[in-house]
């Protein structure tokens, strides 16, 4: 039995997009499994800190947070 690799995230269903109740109303959110791609990401931390991967190195362009940059 062989196994497929698998391309599409699985957790957002290859949309990019979750909803989050945090704050209390539901909101659309990136997913942090794939940070908004859609594809699956082989060795992604999601609940490591947004923007950076399962070593800790930030992806290009993260800032870690929900605040545009200055």
């Amino acid at each position: 039995m062989s196994v497929e690799p698998r391309s599409v995230c699985s957790p957002c269903r290859g949309t990019g997009m979750l909803t989050s109740n945090k704050g209390g109303a539901p909101h659309a959110v990136s997913c942090p499994w794939c940070d908004g791609t859609g594809r699956f990401q082989p060795g992604r931390d999601a609940q490591a800190a947004a923007g950076t991967d399962a070593a800790g190195t930030a992806a290009a362009g993260a800032h870690g947070d929900d605040q545009p940059s200055a």
